[in-house]
């Protein structure tokens, strides 16, 4: 099936199962015997003296957001491998050229130097990056969204480092999140990109969005949000940091749906999950789109509640299938009295606990019986009422009918 896949490549499925053990760390001698077991040519490359490059677009990029085929790409593929291949016996090079199976699918190049060469290294992986993005965009890169990159150790190893350097150069790989250009990445071409981050900037900036959300102001959002992503995390080159940040936004977001009524994304998860994007701008507008339809439903409501009330309201929204919860405990979680507290949820919500409390419960109670068959007395204590007989009161009270009635009626 694979030599149907690999059309004019020069490599034999053998031979490309061969060099992919090399590099996942199997052991040389048992590769060697493989090797001359199935007649495949020696190793193309100096085996004390060789360099390696990783490149090429993940297959989670040019099959699962550009769509191309297997087949489709394995095209691309041999002509690159054509052109580099030429390459380098050009230039006083000898070297191999596979896919790598047992990861994303990039291409890796292990090459050595002859005496007859003049040529870097370095020029080398500057030229396999430059080819391979050309053809890409010859062949399906019609956009700025993703590109090819070059990742390269520039320093000599020999066979058994590879599959360590492999580990290192994946690992450099994944920077591609913060910094997607095509070019040739080395650990030194991070070191100089990298920028450190202050602490009390990345606060400042969370209070800022905090503040411009709370404002309604989504312009200001904007800018807070970009700077805190796209200039202080993207140049720190730090996912730790990346992780804090989406923690905190992610906590955010939440709280606001929670205070202001407001439905959440059925994907809100997928969001805010940074593996689902392959660089840092596609994750920041996707968030930014988040904020901007909060924002939009808050002024829409036109209600803007202060710290105090969001965080009474949070209470409310998670506790309200207790029957203890009422302005009391509210307060008591918070550290302000109960009589305060009501007087400020009556001026910004113009409803009382109380009131807000019940509406809420009722509202759950008739989604229960809409789309459950739970029995009446479980509806009744999964919204905070112990007594059913004092649930069928509070329930006629505020809707017209009993518990029953109303989903009678719905069954009619």
């Amino acid at each position: 099936m694979y030599y149907q896949v690999t059309g004019d490549s020069r490599n034999s499925y053998a031979r490309l199962v061969f060099l992919n053990e090399i590099v996942s760390g199997q052991e040389i001698e048992y590769i060697d015997n493989l090797i001359s077991k199935e007649n495949e040519q020696p190793l193309n490359f100096d085996q004390e003296d060789c360099y390696i490059c990783l490149l090429g677009l993940k297959k989670s990029v040019y099959s699962g957001f550009y769509g191309l085929t297997t087949n489709q790409y394995m095209k691309i593929y041999v002509q690159f491998e054509q052109r580099i291949c030429g390459y380098l016996k050009n230039h006083g090079y000898t070297g191999e050229i596979y896919l790598h199976l047992y990861g994303d699918k990039q291409i890796i190049i292990i090459f050595s130097r002859t005496k007859t060469s003049s040529l870097l290294p370095l020029q080398v992986a500057q030229y396999a990056q430059n080819c391979l993005h050309l053809i890409y965009c010859e062949q399906f890169l019609t956009d700025s969204i993703y590109c090819n990159q070059t990742y390269f150790n520039n320093e000599p190893t020999n066979r058994r480092q590879l599959s360590t350097v492999l580990k290192r150069l994946i690992q450099l790989s994944s920077l591609n999140f913060f910094y997607m250009e095509p070019v040739v990445v080395t650990p030194a071409v991070i070191s100089k990109l990298k920028k450190m981050t202050n602490e009390s900037d990345i606060r400042e900036l969370k209070q800022k969005i905090t503040s411009a959300v709370h404002d309604g102001n989504f312009s200001t959002c904007k800018t807070a949000m970009e700077e805190l992503l796209l200039q202080r995390i993207k140049h720190s080159f730090d996912f730790y940091l990346l992780q804090d940040a989406v923690h905190f936004l992610k906590s955010f977001y939440l709280e606001c749906c929670i205070a202001y009524g407001i439905s959440m994304e059925d994907n809100v998860d997928r969001i805010f999950d940074s593996k689902c994007y392959e660089k840092i701008e596609t994750y920041t507008n996707g968030m930014l789109l988040l904020f901007e339809k909060v924002i939009c439903n808050m002024n829409l409501k036109g209600k803007k509640y202060s710290q105090l009330i969001q965080k009474s309201l949070r209470i409310i929204n998670t506790s309200f299938h207790k029957a203890d919860v009422n302005a009391s405990y509210i307060a008591s979680q918070i550290n302000v009295s109960p009589s305060y507290l009501s007087s400020v949820f009556n001026r910004e919500v113009e409803a009382s606990i109380s009131q807000y409390l019940t509406d809420l419960r009722i509202a759950k109670a008739k989604k229960l019986l809409e789309e459950t068959s739970l029995l009446i007395t479980d509806i009744s204590s999964s919204v905070g009422y112990d007594n059913k007989r004092y649930f069928t009161q509070v329930f006629k009270q505020n809707v017209g009918c009993t518990p029953k009635e109303y989903r009678d009626t719905l069954i009619k």
